[in-house]
């Protein structure tokens, strides 16, 4: 499906008009790479200022599918699932995505395209830095599974590389064991700023 209009980040400046085409196959996504290489991937157009904008997008929403190993602590995502759907899968298990941005509306493609942070970045890194592996449909239509131990430079060049490599298929993700969904605080009133 094609629709050309005007689209924007999640800052909504700048807005760019422009056509996006929305594909649910890979193979009809070989066929669209094949044919037309002048497009960038777009995820849920949660990026900040235009890094996801162009004059044509694709965006690839297959089936989604979210498969959870409780054991492994690892989770196997497509590419179009929001990060915000893979906790409420996973953390009624007991298990978390290791670094979330701002939002939950980020997909997992997107997180690993700009290799997103989190508040915990100075302790845990980066989205990449959890990612065991993801499956990549570069320019000549074919797929391949990228990991830091078989395909490093791909890999490298791919978390944070905003989609110039191709477009991301599905990952699997390392998860963090959490013990709850809630949090202990304490509040403390003060009379003044001083």
């Amino acid at each position: 499906m094609n629709h050309k209009k005007y689209y924007s980040g999640w800052g909504n400046y700048p807005v760019k008009h422009g056509k996006l085409i929305e594909i649910s196959s890979s193979e009809d996504l070989s066929n669209l790479i094949q044919k037309e290489n002048l497009f960038i991937p777009v995820g849920n157009f949660r990026s900040y200022g235009d890094s996801a904008l162009s004059e044509t997008m694709v965006q690839f929403t297959p089936k989604k599918t979210i498969e959870i190993d409780s054991s492994k602590k690892t989770a196997i995502v497509s590419a179009d699932i929001l990060i915000g759907d893979l906790i409420d899968k996973s953390l009624p298990v007991g298990l978390f995505p290791p670094v979330v941005p701002g939002t939950k509306f980020v997909t997992i493609g997107g997180a690993i395209a700009a290799d997103i942070h989190g508040k915990n970045h100075h302790i845990d890194g980066c989205f990449s830095d959890h990612v065991i592996w993801f499956k990549l449909m570069k320019h000549d239509g074919k797929i391949v599974k990228c990991s830091k131990e078989s395909t490093s430079e791909l890999f490298a060049l791919t978390c944070g590389g905003m989609g110039l490599t191709g477009v991301i298929i599905s990952a699997k993700i390392k998860m963090l064991q959490v013990e709850s969904d809630l949090i202990y605080q304490v509040t403390f009133s003060a009379c003044s700023l001083q």
